[in-house]
This record gives C-alpha cells, structure tokens and sequence, in this order.
C-alpha cells in the first residue's frame, strides 16, 4: 500500500499503486511517499518518527497536549532562572584562569542589576533636564546593557531549541513519560565559557554600568 502523508503525519491519500501523475502532484503538495504492506486508516493511524502509529484517543490526546504545554513553560522558566542566577561566583572554576574576572567586577546577580541600571539609563535619555554628557553615557550604559542581554539569549536559544525539539517528537509519540522526562541541558553554558563553539559574554564591568550621581539625581527631581 501506498500511503501520502503531509509533515505532521496525517495520512492524505492511500493507494494500492500511484500513478506518474499522481506521484508528481504529491510531491507538488510536499507531501511523504511511505510503502506500507499493513494497512492503516487515516482516522486512526499517523506517521511518526518513521513508522505508523495509533492516533492517541481523545481523552489521552487531551491530555498529552497539556503535559506538553505544562513541560514547555517549565522549560522557559528553567532557562530564565538561569540567566537570572549567573554571578561569577556561581563559576569561580570558569574564571580561575583570569583572576580579574572575579565578583568585584561584577555584583552578585549582576543581569538584574544590569537591568535596573538600563531602566534608569532610558529614563535619563529622556529626561529633559539631562544633559548631552549624560544622555551620551545613558545611551552607553543601554548599548552594553543590550549587549549582555543579547548574549544571554543567545546562551539558552540553542538548548532550549534541543529540548523543546525532544518534547514534540515525545508529545508526537504520545508518551507523557518521555515529556516528563525532557531535560534543558544547560550544562556547557558558563560566564567566560571558552572553546572553539563557546559564545563568551561580552567583558563589560561593573563600572561600564554605572551610572553617574548626577544623572540619578534628575530621577529624584522627577
């Protein structure tokens, strides 16, 4: 049997022999030409991972959509508080082949606080009593402040992308067990991570961030 199936599995068309025309406007459609000596109906069976499989009932298609659903969001939030708890501390290991990388550079929870600083930095750059000098080093502090939050998107896309590729092939298998079992592996990813695929965070310091005294205080005036 001859069976037509589009990139999410369904079954289109099914034939005992496909003619040239046929073949081409399958292929047309984009769809996968699979031979099957089984036979398999199109309500009941899909294509996955190779190989047909039973469509789960309702009620368990149900809920594997929600563990799916439930396994992406906690993926998300495993990778945010990662971002959020880098500290230099946290890879004292990554760091000891360059001992000025070390907390004083940066402090503890330093992208939060990166954040608050490029907060203030954007309402300075639009206060109208600021100055040139301290628009140009508010523009500054948010240029560096979107170079380390660039990075840390970068630092997760790639694992994220691993896992959130495991849970649709496991929710495409039906297996809540295997969504269960999907792991963010964000092991290889530290501070000052080097080798040859390493993506090194941008070397800005603490003091690059900061924001001068005379600047804050036009918040206080607002």
């Amino acid at each position: 049997m001859i069976y037509f199936v589009d990139a999410t599995g369904a079954i289109v068309s099914m034939m005992a022999a496909a003619s040239p025309e046929q073949e081409a406007q399958a292929a047309v459609a984009g769809l996968t030409r699979v031979e099957d000596q089984a036979g398999f109906d199109r309500d009941s069976h899909f294509y996955v991972d190779g190989a047909f499989a039973a469509k789960p009932a309702q009620g368990q298609a149900a809920a594997i959509a929600a563990a799916a659903c439930a396994k992406r969001l906690e993926l998300a939030r495993q990778a945010e508080e990662f971002i959020s708890r880098l500290t230099p501390p946290e890879h004292a290991a990554v760091r000891a082949a360059d001992p000025s990388r070390t907390d004083e550079r940066y402090p503890p929870f330093w992208l939060q606080w990166a954040r608050g600083q490029n907060d203030m930095a954007t309402l300075i750059a639009a206060h109208a009593a600021a100055s040139p000098e301290q628009i140009a080093r508010a523009e500054q502090v948010k240029s560096r402040y979107l170079a380390l939050a660039c990075w840390c998107a970068r630092l997760t896309a790639g694992p994220l992308a691993a896992a959130f590729a495991n849970l649709e092939s496991a929710a495409a298998n039906g297996d809540i067990q295997a969504i269960e079992n999907v792991e963010l592996n964000l092991s290889a990813h530290q501070i000052g991570a080097s080798g040859e695929h390493a993506d090194p965070d941008p070397d800005i310091t603490q003091a690059m961030l900061q924001l001068p005294a005379a600047g804050l205080a036009l918040l206080d005036q607002s």
